[in-house]
């Protein structure tokens, strides 16, 4: 999801000059993944939520069982970001990392441009 949000957001922001482009993006691009992404993901936290109700069998929910799902709610909504935090983290990361090794592999032959881009990258 993230990275389709990232790239989405990149791509939109290459267009910011260009009005014809820019529309034809709205209109056209990956904001339908982004869409389709943020509704698989509510639909998982409708069932989510949906079965801890559920699963108690009385048909009356007190207060208490409401406060309870909704604890479970943001715990689990914490657990995600910390979860998506740490993978763009080490995304960045590895990023890094290959922009090193690709700037070691290539030293023998190495162009000018090439440097000042992987060294940005690194």
């Amino acid at each position: 999801v993230l990275r389709v949000i990232a790239t989405a957001l990149q791509l939109y922001a290459s267009t910011q000059h260009d009005k014809e482009t820019a529309q034809k993006f709205v209109s056209f691009g990956p904001l339908e993944q982004y869409r389709q992404s943020q509704a698989l993901f509510k639909s998982h936290f409708d069932l989510y939520t949906a079965r801890k109700f559920h699963r108690r069998q009385n048909d009356s929910f007190t207060d208490d069982d409401l406060r309870t799902a909704l604890v479970e709610a943001r715990n689990l909504e914490e657990r995600l970001s910390d979860a998506a935090t740490a993978y763009i983290e080490s995304l960045a990361e590895l990023c890094g990392e290959q922009a090193k090794l690709e700037l070691v592999g290539n030293y023998n032959n190495v162009h000018p441009s090439q440097i000042t881009t992987y060294s940005v990258e690194a």
